[in-house]
């Protein structure tokens, strides 16, 4: 990842490399959800970022930027 921001490589590290739960862009919309609302990352994370029960994470706008982006990226699709 060359050029990337510390927090950025910082965030990344807690997974290994084959195992990211999407592309780059995906990861930074999950990045700037674990930094706007750390609770909701935390459950959304419990849930593998797989259909969370919680109703606040469902209607978080950085949440829905995320799923948007999954949907309909192929390098995430790849993921």
């Amino acid at each position: 990842m060359p050029n990337t921001p510390p927090a950025e490589l910082h965030f990344a590290a807690q997974w290994i490399m084959d195992e990211y739960p999407a592309c780059t862009e995906g990861l930074s919309f999950l990045r700037q959800l674990s930094e706007d609302a750390p609770r909701l990352y935390a459950i959304a994370e419990r849930y593998g970022f797989c259909d969370p029960p919680d109703e606040e994470l469902r209607v978080h706008p950085l949440w829905h930027a995320f799923l948007d982006h999954f949907a309909n990226c192929s390098d995430c699709n790849e993921v």
